[in-house]
């Protein structure tokens, strides 16, 4: 009888947390190992905090390997054919500009700024693998960085946290855009 209860209790409990549980903004939980039979981006993780794989097509393992990640979290999907694709692009070309000006000095920002710029890449992701005029600016702006300041990396030890640090935060930025560029 108790271990009824508790099956049904363990239930309940994780269909509320189900039911609360939300993705990044224009996705949809996915079920286990699902196929995609167009395009789709797949996020990974919960609390706002996601690792994505763009233009994912046929079958899917929803693993934490897929991501190179330990953790726990929830898989999420959006199909391209359904997502805006406008607004994100607009919003990652606007991010893309800014940095680029500061990279080449035309402005200056600081790293709360840049910050700002990175949250604005990070909500908006989805759309760099979509618009191929988004990629190839994606592209410029590593090209800028890396002619303007130095490669991210280089031969010898590089290290980076997962969150920026005091004085790193344009250098944390585009590692984060570099690894979407891998990704998609």
């Amino acid at each position: 009888m108790l271990k009824k209860v508790l099956v049904i209790t363990s239930a309940i409990i994780v269909s509320t947390i189900s039911l609360f549980a939300q993705g990044p903004t224009g996705y949809t939980e996915c079920g286990t190992d699902p196929t995609f039979t167009e395009p789709t981006n797949v996020a990974y993780g919960d609390d706002g905090i996601y690792i994505y794989l763009f233009n994912q097509i046929g079958p899917f393992t929803t693993s934490n390997r897929t991501f190179g990640r330990a953790g726990t979290g929830a898989f999420w999907r959006q199909t391209i054919s359904t997502m805006d694709v406008a607004t994100p692009a607009a919003n990652l070309s606007a991010s893309f500009t800014a940095l680029q000006d500061h990279i080449t000095a035309t402005t200056t920002l600081t790293g709360a700024q840049i910050l700002v710029h990175l949250e604005t890449i990070k909500e908006n992701i989805s759309a760099i693998a979509v618009d191929s005029a988004v990629i190839a600016q994606a592209f410029d702006l590593v090209e800028t960085f890396e002619t303007t300041v130095g490669p991210l990396f280089t031969i010898g030890s590089t290290s980076y946290t997962q969150t920026p640090t005091t004085g790193k935060a344009i250098e944390y930025t585009m590692l984060y855009l570099q690894d979407a560029i891998i990704r998609t």
